[in-house]
């Protein structure tokens, strides 16, 4: 059980949470943990990242092959608990689908949680024809340079697309969708703003630095050209 500290006006205190399951991890991985597969693999089993930026990570070693779990906690509510007045996603998806809120890292506030609703962008992204391929190909691209575009997340370039969700004309070919998305991100990055798709309030690349946003800036123009 948890002893979970519920602040005036009923919020969950984001550290308590994660101590709790920070230390539930512990006692499990006190002892050396291991997993044996089907093909008589054995896998050593250690709880590596602590929840202290979001996520608890399971590591499993086998001499050179290494796995990483990455376990998120998340508070499950409907769509009908929608927090903020505006929503960009249409009511019959919010109504079959849920939302979570997230423990995220804030240094100013303790009860700090992010939304997170990868049901309703599943959702919303359907039927969209070449949409799924050029995010395919941004993410493609941004691998095959990531020491040059540092922190530029799958979520951030994922942004960029839900962003222009209805005003983009996904039927045209590839390489167009490719060179008109690509130089959204690099405007983004320009302004050093990206809004967060269900919180325009929010911008995500706040979580880079503005060393990381100026190179990515540089690198991805450069890849324009």
């Amino acid at each position: 059980e948890g002893d979970f500290t519920v602040i005036n006006p009923q919020r969950i205190h984001r550290v308590v949470l994660q101590d709790w399951l920070r230390n539930a991890f512990r006692k499990v991985f006190e002892s050396n943990q291991r997993v044996a597969t089907t093909t008589k693999r054995v896998y050593i089993l250690s709880y590596t990242l602590e929840g202290y930026g979001c996520a608890h990570t399971i590591s499993a070693v086998c001499g050179s092959r290494s796995i990483s779990f990455d376990l998120v906690p998340a508070f499950e509510f409907s769509g009908s608990q929608w927090p903020f007045d505006i929503c960009p996603v249409p009511a019959e998806v919010r109504n079959n689908w849920p939302w979570f809120a997230i423990p995220q890292k804030k240094k100013r506030s303790r009860t700090t949680f992010m939304v997170c609703a990868p049901h309703w962008e599943r959702e919303i992204m359907k039927g969209k024809d070449n949409l799924k391929n050029v995010l395919r190909l941004m993410k493609g691209l941004r691998d095959a340079h990531a020491r040059n575009l540092p922190h530029l997340s799958s979520y951030m370039l994922k942004t960029v697309l839900l962003h222009r969700l209805e005003s983009a004309d996904w039927e045209r070919d590839l390489g167009t969708l490719l060179v008109e998305m690509w130089s959204h991100l690099v405007n983004h990055l320009r302004a050093r703003r990206l809004e967060f798709f269900l919180d325009k309030d929010h911008n995500i690349f706040n979580r880079m630095s503005p060393h990381e946003i100026r190179k990515c800036l540089e690198n991805a123009n450069t890849l324009l050209k």
